[in-house]
């Protein structure tokens, strides 16, 4: 992804979930698959995939900050916003959803 190439992000990333079954690395892969699918622009797969992990994993911070950003992205404030507000009552100091609610246009 650093290189700039999500499609072979992508991949690996489905690559690396097919291989384990470790529900730890299972849920941050998907995250981060989640996040490709954003920088690939491809919102409604991404929405699809990261709004399954915050109800699987209501604990997860990183799931709902994604959520968020695809909300932003989408045209939903409200709903990003509600999604950043999560994020930060499980993870106080969440970096990206702190920016994200202080980075809000509405």
């Amino acid at each position: 992804l650093a290189a700039g190439d999500t499609e072979a992000a992508e991949d690996h990333l489905r690559t690396a979930l097919s291989a384990t079954s470790d529900s730890y690395m299972t849920l941050l892969l998907r995250v981060r698959l989640g996040a490709v699918l954003i920088e690939r622009g491809d919102t409604v797969a991404a929405e699809e995939l990261l709004a399954h992990l915050v109800e699987e994993h209501p604990d997860s911070a990183d799931a709902y900050y994604y959520l968020g950003l695809v909300y932003d992205q989408t045209d939903r404030g409200i709903e990003a916003r509600s999604m950043w507000r999560q994020a930060i009552q499980i993870e106080p100091e969440h970096l990206g959803a702190l920016e994200g609610l202080a980075n809000w246009e509405g």
